[in-house]
């Protein structure tokens, strides 16, 4: 006689709930992106330029340059700028979204005018519903942070005494405080941008290779955890000077893309409307197969993405690198 097996009684802890859940590739159309170039190549300009993609507003733009200046074109009513000069307030910035993501999500408009009163001092009774923060630069934050372990103070420091030099500690955890941060805004329930300046190291065959103008390796490593990082560069064409923006990798310079087979090598005159539709498109193009389920956390949430056709606004000469 075969004795068949007894199925054990669901206990307490089987019942609990997971600490994640099950969603799907497309569920998350946020865009985060870094674009780096040349001092005046316009990487502001274009990170401003969100402003008026209705799916990224409001935007708030975290100013570590001081170049204000440049955003008086963009000021809709969804630009909402934070002038910063010290890392720690980056930082606040970043558990100052944290909640606020939190309260827009769950539509508490009572507490977004609370949050939004911490800093302003006044109670909106519309307050910003921000979907988009903008770093710019990830170089100068990269600084301030430096300067904040080395107890440097802008505005309170001695400028006729030379500060101490930093040493390998102070390298190394200024390295790990950058992946963090980017690690933690990257995963912010919003579209991110994050700008960097860029410099020119000669390799081997001394050629003059474009790279992020971040200390050591943290120039390459950063690059890994974002879904693009573009070169935005002013090119020649028949027509005359031109700004495009690289998203796949040349000869002198790296980029890369996660947007799917059918993303272009680059963007022509290029705004944020065009990288955002880009990215929402092939997003759904490139996981919707019916078959590929992700796990996140409990306590993200859903956004459902907009569908259109193929976005075509570049080359596509051959394979695109993706990383």
């Amino acid at each position: 006689m075969t004795t068949q097996p007894t199925v054990p009684q669901a206990t307490a802890t089987a019942q609990a709930k997971p600490k994640f859940e099950f969603t799907t590739p497309e569920a998350d159309t946020h865009l985060n992106a870094l674009i780096y170039g040349e001092y005046g190549v316009g990487k502001t300009t274009l990170a401003a330029s969100s402003v008026e993609v209705a799916g990224m507003q409001d935007v708030l733009y975290v100013a570590a340059e001081a170049g204000e200046k440049a955003l008086k074109q963009y000021d809709n009513g969804h630009l909402t700028v934070v002038r910063v000069n010290q890392y720690a307030t980056v930082a606040r910035v970043y558990e100052w979204l944290v909640l606020h993501t939190r309260y827009r999500d769950a539509g508490d408009i009572e507490k977004l005018a609370q949050l939004e009163s911490m800093i302003t001092g006044v109670v909106p009774s519309t307050p910003k519903q921000f979907h988009t923060v903008v770093l710019d630069s990830l170089t100068e934050i990269q600084v301030y942070l430096m300067y904040q372990l080395m107890g440097i103070n802008i505005g309170a420091s001695k400028l006729d005494l030379p500060p101490d030099s930093p040493e390998f500690k102070e390298w190394g955890q200024s390295s790990e405080m950058i992946k963090l941060l980017i690690r933690s805004f990257r995963d912010l329930r919003m579209n991110v941008i994050i700008v960097c300046s860029m410099e020119e190291k000669e390799d081997e065959k001394k050629r003059q290779l474009k790279r992020l103008l971040l200390p050591g390796k943290l120039a390459t490593s950063v690059q890994g955890f974002l879904d693009a990082v573009c070169y935005l560069d002013k090119v020649k064409t028949d027509a005359g000077p031109a700004w495009r923006l690289w998203l796949s990798s040349g000869q002198t310079f790296h980029a890369k893309n996660r947007f799917g087979p059918t993303a272009p090598e680059y963007i022509d005159a290029p705004t944020m409307a065009k990288l955002y539709d880009l990215n929402k498109t092939s997003t759904k193009e490139t996981t919707d197969n019916g078959h590929t389920s992700t796990a996140s956390s409990p306590s993200s949430s859903s956004t459902a993405a907009t569908v259109r056709g193929p976005v075509r606004v570049g080359g596509n000469r051959g394979p695109v690198r993706t990383g």
